[in-house]
């Protein structure tokens, strides 16, 4: 077994050895392709994305001739993860655009009801009883839609942290100027909605919402490894590392992740190629680390069960 001397943690998006290896482009390409096709749903955790994502890579280490620490390449671990499998909003009659008009929070719950709506404009929104309003506007079968802060003023800020913290069990509609997702590790009782503002219409009488969301208890899932060992310190050991996950699938919509690291690992792969032909005086360590998306998951799991002792 290896034993690392010394140990370089190197971010794959700041390693360039264009100096010494053009990158094969069009291999590049088929990887990301790969990666990014409907067969890998996002590499997250719907239809097992992420998984078929890491025997993809596994298969590429194999071909490529990786040496692995173990038997196989791959380093299993657990997670708790929230999946949002069904998604659908329809704006009295317009239905909405998953991904594009808005998105479920990654901490959602269930829902599934038509109802109707209490636009809270940001004058109302600083009335003294506003709380009191969305109360009762809760008994009485509205959602509350709660504008953009635009102005970035505090006490609105505090106003809309009071009506998070008060909505508990029951949907909410938060305007929003953009979306950005992430994966959730837990799951709560209400839903929240993150609506696009353009995608708003103030007058809008009522919603319909309908989100199935499965809460999924100590998933298995993976780091995939691999090394070329070096010829003259090969208990010194050199890693490059990116994260392989992402978002996967929220209803209909699917977020690829291009950038978001299906071009990282197709680098990693180029140089684990090159390093293959061209072994290096000390070990080289390729890691495409799992669960980054929900919060470095993988990467954290790896430093505190290091195939390679880090001292």
């Amino acid at each position: 077994m290896i034993k690392a001397i010394r140990y370089f943690l190197t971010l794959l998006v700041f390693i360039s050895y264009s100096m010494v290896y053009a990158q094969d482009r069009e291999q590049a390409s088929s990887i990301i392709d790969d990666l990014c096709s409907e067969e890998m749903a996002g590499r997250g955790y719907i239809n097992n994305g992420a998984l078929k994502a890491a025997n993809y890579i596994s298969e590429q280490f194999k071909t490529i001739g990786l040496d692995s620490f173990r038997d196989g390449y791959k380093q299993p671990f657990n997670l708790n993860v929230n999946t949002i499998k069904t998604a659908k909003v329809v704006l009295d009659e317009k239905v909405l655009t998953p991904g594009v008009d808005y998105l479920v929070s990654t901490t959602s719950g269930d829902i599934s009801g038509k109802f109707k709506l209490f636009y809270v404009s940001p004058k109302m929104l600083k009335a003294p009883a506003i709380l009191k309003k969305i109360k009762k506007a809760y008994k009485r079968g509205y959602v509350p839609v709660i504008p953009v802060n635009t102005a970035g003023d505090l006490e609105m800020d505090k106003v809309i942290d009071k009506i998070l913290e008060t909505n508990g069990d029951k949907p909410l509609v938060l305007l929003k100027k953009s979306l950005t997702w992430s994966v959730g590790r837990t799951q709560e009782k209400g839903m929240q909605l993150w609506l696009m503002e353009s995608s708003f219409d103030p007058y809008a009488k009522c919603i319909e919402l309908e989100v199935d969301a499965e809460m999924l208890q100590d998933y298995k899932t993976q780091n995939v490894i691999g090394y070329v060992e070096g010829t003259a310190y090969p208990d010194s050991v050199v890693i490059l590392c990116g994260h392989y996950d992402h978002l996967g699938k929220m209803g209909d919509a699917t977020f690829y992740g291009a950038n978001d690291n299906a071009s990282g690992i197709a680098m990693m792969l180029d140089m684990a190629t090159y390093f293959v032909k061209n072994p290096q005086k000390y070990t080289i360590a390729f890691i495409a680390f799992g669960a980054e998306e929900a919060g470095l998951v993988g990467s954290l799991y790896y430093v505190n069960n290091p195939l390679v002792p880090l001292s």
